[in-house]
């Protein structure tokens, strides 16, 4: 199974770089996760770019809020002795398995 690039993950700070996402680990190099800059094909503004870089650099930290998320919820039921959640929240369960699922799907 492929993984991703391990984190964490952050946005260049140098104006050349804060449309680029990348990953540092403790005793490894940087590297790059993703480059959003424009392109001369794409009609993006550069804080559409940095923007976009932003919300890649957060991906990790939102997936294992999800799960952890998700976790809490099944457990909170369980404890509470619910089968069934009422509408809302298994419309939020089925939301938050889908964004997993994205996340970790294979291609």
């Amino acid at each position: 199974m492929d993984k991703h690039t391990p984190g964490p993950w952050f946005v260049g700070n140098a104006p050349s770089h804060s449309a680029k996402a990348y990953a540092r680990r403790p005793g490894d190099n940087v590297r790059l996760v993703a480059n959003c800059e424009q392109h001369e094909w794409i009609e993006r503004s550069a804080a559409e770019n940095r923007a976009n870089a932003r919300l890649i650099a957060a991906a990790l930290e939102l997936l294992e809020a999800c799960r952890e998320c998700l976790a809490a919820l099944r457990d909170y039921w369980e404890w509470r002795g619910i089968k069934e959640p009422e509408i809302e929240c298994a419309a939020l369960i089925r939301q938050l398995e889908a964004a997993i699922v994205k996340a970790d799907a294979k291609e």
